[in-house]
């Protein structure tokens, strides 16, 4: 099954287009994500990107242009991601991470440097999510340790890009909001999944002790609310609010805060 969520959240945010030189690329990816929305996340992980990936392939044999490189490496590990495809996405951590180099000097930091940025994060998240099926109590905490972790690592490069004033106007580019939304994916999952990885005799291990508090969700929620999208985006903002009538249903909980604080 595709991952479409939270990864999907993802999706969109990596286009952000460089000329002539990803034109295909990028209607193609816009046409396979749609129809992959459409079936569900119920089309093969091997096929569903296929033509995509095909292009991307294209594109960087015709193309020197370390822009464009760089953007075609970032969107190929999403893809892989989407999909699935965790150690296809590992594979690719080297050429991410150059990519990360070639466009994060900029200032402000736009969503293909950002996600290029928190790429090991995803990758790691993203291992985490596929490893819960048929996992043991015990591997579940271990996953749910790290997938907190991911998302934890996020939310302290978002807020640290906040503070030296380095992310741009989310009017104008989401990258922000779209990470913020799959890191507090990831909070809120490790939230939901307490109950079949905590035991009561479990309650001095960190995870479990941060689950039994809630803490996670009250992450989730504020981290939404923290970096929330600067135009209209569905996606998002039903997930936001998943996330928040999580946390209003649960007696006790902090009020709201600048996840950054």
């Amino acid at each position: 099954m595709i991952r479409l969520l939270p990864l999907i959240l993802l999706g969109c945010a990596v286009i952000s287009g460089f000329g002539d030189d990803v034109r295909t690329v990028r209607a193609t990816y816009e046409a396979e994500f749609e129809r992959a929305l459409t079936a569900h996340g119920t089309a093969s992980p091997k096929t569903a990107f296929a033509d995509t990936l095909a292009a991307i392939a294209t594109a960087r044999s015709d193309t020197e242009d370390p822009g464009v490189l760089a953007y075609l490496s970032v969107l190929e590990g999403m893809v892989l991601l989407q999909t699935g495809d965790v150690a296809g996405a590992e594979a690719r951590l080297g050429d991410v991470a150059a990519a990360a180099q070639a466009l994060g000097r900029q200032t402000p930091v736009p969503r293909d440097a950002l996600l290029a940025d928190i790429y090991p994060d995803l990758v790691a998240g993203g291992a985490a999510l596929a490893a819960r099926d048929g996992a043991s109590a015990a591997e579940l905490r271990a996953g749910a340790d790290a997938l907190a972790q991911a998302g934890r690592n996020v939310q302290g490069r978002l807020c640290a890009l906040r503070s030296a004033g380095r992310l741009p106007d989310p009017a104008t580019d989401g990258g922000a909001a779209y990470a913020a939304a799959t890191a507090a994916s990831y909070l809120a999952s490790v939230d939901a999944d307490a109950g079949l990885a905590c035991r009561p005799a479990d309650d001095a291990l960190p995870v479990c002790a941060a689950a039994a508090a809630r803490q996670h969700l009250v992450a989730a929620r504020d981290l939404t609310a923290t970096f929330p999208p600067g135009t209209p985006a569905p996606a998002l903002t039903a997930r936001a609010a998943e996330i928040a009538a999580r946390a209003d249903r649960q007696p006790g909980l902090p009020a709201p805060e600048d996840a950054c604080r």
